[in-house]
């Protein structure tokens, strides 16, 4: 006999309208849970599946420190940053991205492990992809400074990713350096 999943009732719940359910349940779950990577990144996803981004922020935050590798770590970052900009803390989803270029190397720094032709992978698009994403959000936030320093660095990630990376994401970067454009000029 094989024992069910709490996701499953949890995932009943959610798919019966039963947001508020699930999402209590699965608060409870993060609050019971230790250093378990797995555990973490599944409660991760499923309280982003309910919309509930704090909290899969905070669970995400805890799998990031859990991980081994300069790839994890930039996988992981990412993820981060997208759960932060989603609930609304740009600064801190601008600092889940410095966490995802450090590990990678992109910042100049050499991690410690190596991460060979990130670039050329899904990795590159989806950290660059989420500092287009972030750019649009500072801009649309007031946040000028985070914009453009974003922008900046995701200037950088498309000159350094595969080119049918940088074409998937042409007109993300369109809208993003558009927006920087339409800033006010620092100091004006």
């Amino acid at each position: 006999m094989v024992a069910e999943s709490e996701f499953t009732w949890i995932e009943l719940a959610h798919r019966q309208g039963r947001v508020e359910h699930a999402r209590v349940a699965l608060i409870r779950m993060l609050d019971d849970t230790g250093p378990d990577a797995d555990r973490l990144r599944e409660l991760s996803r499923a309280l982003e599946c309910i919309g509930d981004h704090a909290q899969a922020a905070r669970a995400q935050f805890n799998l990031l420190s859990l991980q081994d590798t300069a790839w994890d770590r930039a996988s992981e970052a990412y993820v981060l940053a997208r759960l932060e900009r989603r609930k609304g803390d740009l600064a801190a989803a601008g600092r889940a991205l410095e966490r995802a270029r450090a590990a990678v190397g992109a910042d100049g720094t050499t991690p410690d492990g190596a991460v060979p032709q990130w670039h050329r992978r899904g990795l590159g698009r989806l950290i660059t992809e989420q500092h287009l994403e972030l750019t649009l959000a500072a801009v649309e936030a007031g946040d000028a400074e985070l914009a453009r320093a974003t922008m900046a660095h995701g200037r950088l990630l498309l000159d350094t990713i595969g080119k049918e990376s940088a074409k998937a994401l042409s007109r993300l970067s369109t809208r993003a350096k558009w927006a920087v454009a339409g800033l006010r000029p620092p100091g004006a």
